[in-house]
């Protein structure tokens, strides 16, 4: 029945009633709580399949859904770079890890921090509303870039000769969630949100690296746990 067969106070009801599902339920409303499984997109977590295009595919899926959670659950996730975007969540479950690929080739050369780098195994840019939860881990596989590091001259300066990727980067993003997961064995630098706003550091656990905050205002840290001797630098802008 189209609403010309209606009568005019059905036909009213019909329209008042259209109002009130745009009001309370909008377009988009459910998508913070959409779920985009990356074993949907072919996923394995067996340690030992590169999971990196079946990880971002759920990442952009999610994204153009207008956002939701993107779920690691148990298992490990061998992975080379991937981006976050805007309105997403990457939970990372307890018995979940993320973990790098140490194929120097999987990070490509970026230019980063107005400098010359490789591309961090997770990053946003000029996104917002992101966030990393989950009580699971994220590994960045530093080991195999330890060893010529630790041989080469100034190989912790920016713009270094020997370039190494940082683990997680948020750069110019706002409204940033990181909570309850373990970040460790970074190339570099392990958590760096740069020039970014509204960002919220809670229950943290960083291993063998520091978190460095360059440039970000309004930046909450709480409860960092620190196992070894780390460095939470904030720097101010320049």
């Amino acid at each position: 029945m189209t609403e010309a067969n209606l009568t005019e106070p059905n036909r009213r009801l019909a329209r008042l009633i259209v109002l009130l599902a745009l009001v309370v339920c909008p377009a988009g409303a459910n998508a913070s709580s959409r779920i985009c499984d990356p074993h949907a997109y072919g996923a394995k977590g067996d340690g030992v399949t590169k999971d990196t295009v079946a990880i971002q595919t759920a990442i952009d899926a999610c994204a153009s859904g207008g956002g939701g959670t993107v779920r690691l659950n148990a298992g490990t996730y061998l992975s080379a770079p991937i981006i976050l975007k805007s309105h997403i969540t990457l939970q990372i479950d307890r018995e979940a890890v993320l973990q790098g690929s140490s194929d120097h080739h999987d990070y490509p050369p970026k230019q980063e921090f107005r400098a010359p780098g490789l591309q961090s195994l997770i990053s946003a840019t000029a996104a917002s509303n992101i966030s990393i939860i989950g009580g699971g881990v994220i590994d960045g596989a530093g080991e195999t870039w330890w060893v010529t590091a630790r041989s080469t001259k100034n190989a912790g300066v920016m713009g270094a000769e020997f370039l190494r990727p940082r683990l997680v980067v948020f750069d110019h993003c706002t409204h940033i969630l990181v909570e309850g997961i373990t970040i460790r064995n970074s190339p570099m630098w392990q958590l760096v949100p740069y020039y970014s706003h509204d960002v919220r550091i809670r229950n943290v656990s960083i291993q063998n690296g520091c978190a460095i905050l360059i440039g970000t205002n309004r930046a909450e840290v709480a409860r960092m746990i620190k196992p070894s001797t780390i460095d939470l630098v904030a720097a101010a802008p320049t």
